[in-house]
């Protein structure tokens, strides 16, 4: 090859290295412009982007940034063995999610650590332009870390487009970053609604333990001994092994300090404890309350927790609250139309949803919280009765109600059903207890049962309380 052939040869490849390096140039500026451009996908969190280890949640919001935007796809990514995804949804503020595919709209896979989202808005709807959120993902972290520990919520497979079927690119991604921080408390949790009656009023405390490295512990749960009485207490052995408890201290109760003290250890080879667990349980009653309903707090005082090594602890304390709803009687009578014995009707409140059941003179009790009822009598083969926004509060005497008979097949309404079933056993001796047709169960069905139906005929319940 002759020197000017090499040279033209040379040139040629100084010139492909130019224009490759240019179109290198190229492709990273417009990747530049694009972002510098504002078309960007953004996983935000509110600061200070931490949660709490052992349970604590935190929402990660996808923000869109894009022109003329009509339609997204996306997963949001997430370490499964750091955080739980327990809720997702969209926003519409931005783009109106008018449509989403199968398997996308929010879907959460806790094992492969991924969130799917996919929406397009549907005409007449404008395209979007700008900047807003488009979805939302509330995480739980997982178990506690003796130190503080990042993890990043991403984005991958990404897809933006315009309502012309245009697709959006290159779109820039930003994650986030969320610190999980240590967590070590004692809770008192109560079981739900977290409401006990007073003076005969009974409910359970639990002790929770969330942890890293535990294996011993000392507390006092605290309460008010004018609200509240602990009636029983012990340890729970399936988180930490209460193999020893010191003197006084092994779940003892003070009902006049109100406290309840605990401390325990393990012994070897038990290992020690890491995550959450109930660690014990104390049994409250209510005593006498105001006329108005009074929250108790049951706390934690003094807390100290040991390591294996002889690391001392501090932990955090969750109180629980008892609400102690005060007790009130709603009394009266009920007559059952055509018998002397008005036993068996049975008068409920409700949402209470108390009972109570009449004796042989019609009279019944029922013992509420103070509260606002809807008070009912029923009685089979009887219409039924009705009283509402009956308000509570201390003795509260009603009038005596009459439930009218006839309602054989207890439908709430007299009809020729119900005469059918008396004819048809018309002038049977019968068992009064069993038998519907013997509307006032004596014995027999005859004339005096047809009489009350025929009387009481296409009348409803309920039957007018005064």
């Amino acid at each position: 090859m002759g020197e000017r052939a090499f040279s033209h040869t040379r040139s040629g490849w100084v010139l492909a290295l130019v224009i490759a390096a240019a179109l290198a140039v190229l492709a990273w500026a417009g990747l530049g412009a694009g972002a510098q451009g504002g078309l960007e996908a953004r996983v935000c969190v509110p600061p200070p982007a931490e949660v709490r280890a052992g349970g604590g949640e935190i929402t990660a919001t996808v923000v869109i940034t894009a022109e003329e935007l009509y339609g997204y796809q996306f997963v949001l990514t997430f370490d499964p063995a750091m955080l739980e995804a327990v809720a997702a949804g969209f926003e519409a503020g931005f783009l109106n999610p008018g449509y989403t595919p199968v398997g996308w709209s929010g879907t959460i896979d806790n094992v492969a650590g991924t969130v799917r989202f996919a929406a397009t808005q549907l005409k007449p709807t404008p395209p979007a332009t700008g900047s807003g959120a488009v979805a939302w993902v509330r995480f739980r972290a997982k178990s506690p870390s003796p130190v503080p520990v990042l993890t990043q919520i991403g984005l991958e497979n990404v897809k933006l487009a315009t309502a012309d079927g245009v697709r959006l690119e290159p779109v820039a991604l930003y994650p986030a970053l969320v610190t999980i921080v240590p967590f070590t408390a004692i809770e008192v949790r109560v079981p739900p609604p977290g409401e006990v009656m007073e003076s005969d009023g009974a409910i359970t405390a639990t002790l929770v333990l969330t942890c890293e490295n535990v294996y011993g512990y000392q507390f006092a749960v605290t309460f008010d001994p004018t609200m509240l009485e602990a009636t029983a207490a012990g340890f729970d052995d399936s988180f930490v092994l209460p193999d020893y408890s010191p003197p006084g201290w092994a779940a003892t109760v003070d009902n006049v300090a109100g406290t309840v003290r605990f401390a325990a250890t393990q012994f070897k080879p038990a290992p020690p404890a890491t995550g959450a667990g109930a660690i014990g349980w104390v049994r409250f009653v209510a005593k006498s309350p105001p006329i108005l309903p009074i929250t108790a707090t049951v706390g934690i005082a003094d807390p100290r927790l040991g390591s294996p090594d002889g690391l001392r602890m501090m932990p955090d304390v969750i109180p629980g609250y008892i609400r102690i709803l005060p007790m009130s009687v709603i009394t009266g009578q009920v007559e059952l139309q055509g018998r002397t014995d008005w036993s068996g009707a049975v008068a409920a409140a409700w949402p209470a949803g108390v009972m109570a059941t009449t004796d042989a003179s019609g009279f019944y009790t029922l013992t509420v919280p103070t509260d606002t009822y809807t008070v009912t009598v029923e009685m089979a083969r009887y219409l039924d009765a009705e009283r509402v926004e009956v308000l509570v509060r201390g003795e509260n005497p009603l009038p005596r109600v009459r439930l009218l008979g006839g309602d054989a097949n207890d439908d709430d309404e007299v009809d020729i059903v119900d005469m059918s079933i008396i004819g048809g056993k018309y002038d049977f001796t019968v068992n009064p207890l069993t038998e519907r047709a013997d509307i006032n169960a004596d014995g027999v069905v005859d004339i005096v049962d047809m009489v009350l139906a025929a009387g009481n005929y296409t009348r409803t319940s309920p039957v007018p309380w005064p």
